[in-house]
């Protein structure tokens, strides 16, 4: 009777234990629930706790049994779990975007190997680009020297293609 299970508790966690002891009162037994008790020190241990009466029915006091099992490890694994979830999301991400500019080369490889004019290498450009990377893509040559501009363009939806020829305009 020297150690108070309220004083330890925290007091937001105060209406879980509330609840615990009232199913327990109701029902004969408390399903096991996470909570928090305050160590001399001030720091937190996270621990399950379940009971069962004996006497279910009976009025106060209650008799039966009660666990209190410190959990500190397996948050700490959980914890160390979920870090390790997070960065293996973001390793995977960075191969899937990784393996698209890779796709993303390859494919612009083979068709630039396959073009002879500079228009034809500028409408390839701007074409490789939608829509892996842009909804559109507008490409502007101004020549070697004093040569004529080229202009290429594309759009991930035909019917703004219009809108393109306005811009070349």
């Amino acid at each position: 009777g020297a150690v108070s299970w309220r004083e330890r508790t925290p007091p937001e966690l105060g209406p879980r234990d509330d609840r615990g002891l009232a199913e327990l009162r109701a029902t004969g037994r408390a399903v096991p629930y996470e909570k928090a008790f305050v160590a001399k020190d001030g720091t937190r241990i996270p621990v399950l706790v379940g009971s069962a009466t004996f006497d279910h029915g009976a009025t106060s006091p209650l008799t039966g049994v009660a666990f209190i099992l410190d959990l500190r490890e397996q948050v700490r694994l959980r914890t160390t779990r979920d870090q390790l979830l997070l960065k293996e999301q973001k390793a995977r991400i960075e191969t899937e975007l990784a393996n698209a500019r890779l796709l993303l080369l390859v494919e612009g490889s083979k068709r630039l190997a396959q073009t002879r004019h500079a228009r034809e290498t500028l409408e390839t450009l701007a074409a490789l680009v939608v829509p892996g990377l842009a909804d559109w893509s507008y490409v502007v040559h101004r020549g070697w020297g004093q040569g004529a501009v080229l202009v290429a363009s594309a759009h991930g939806d035909p019917n703004k293609a219009p809108l393109l020829s306005r811009l070349h305009d």
